[in-house]
């Protein structure tokens, strides 16, 4: 009877992880996005990053390689404009961006974005769209709620907001540099 109650338990743990880390992985991927409506213009392509982590990485969704790794830039957030933004706290996020985990038999490769920010207008000069799969922000990760909560904490004092995502086999890596008030560059539409 106590062995039937610990697997049950184990299992009501284990959907409850899958659970968290889905909410707060779209917690910090609405955090993140809203934060970056604060840059001018749509990001611009680079060029290709070689060696990257996720190249030829297939996805359950995916049946192809990734082929490319270019990088994108998007300008500036300011330092004041992302602390608002996190003060406001996930649960205002959640309805705007829901993920779903993506996972290659049983690794994850990052969070399918099911849905953009759809009446909201002033996210439509963000790059990501529905569809794309995001697999770490600021490098890092999101395999647990609590890599979740790190990079969230994090972005009080990060220097940039970078997140990676997977669109038509191709990884991108969209970069916005955040700045202080004082800083004469503070914005740049």
């Amino acid at each position: 009877m106590r062995q039937n109650q610990q697997i049950r338990m184990q299992g009501a743990w284990s959907g409850l992880l899958a659970s968290l880390t889905t909410l707060g992985v779209t917690l910090m991927m609405m955090a993140l996005l809203a934060a970056a409506t604060a840059c001018g213009s749509p990001p611009a392509l680079e060029a290709p990053v070689q060696d990257s982590f996720w190249s030829g990485v297939r996805t359950s969704k995916q049946a192809t390689e990734v082929v490319e790794v270019p990088k994108v830039s998007g300008g500036t957030l300011q330092r004041s404009e992302v602390l608002d933004f996190l003060e406001n706290g996930p649960a205002t996020l959640l309805r705007s961006v829901p993920v779903t985990p993506v996972l290659e038999g049983d690794a994850l490769v990052g969070y399918q974005i099911d849905d953009f920010f759809v009446n909201d207008s002033r996210f439509e000069r963000i790059d990501l769209q529905r569809g794309d799969i995001v697999t770490a922000v600021n490098q890092d990760r999101l395999l647990r709620p609590e890599d979740l909560f790190a990079v969230w904490e994090s972005l009080r004092a990060a220097p940039r907001l970078q997140i990676d995502v997977i669109r038509e086999n191709t990884l991108r890596t969209l970069t916005w540099e955040i700045v202080d008030k004082k800083d004469p560059v503070a914005y740049s539409p």
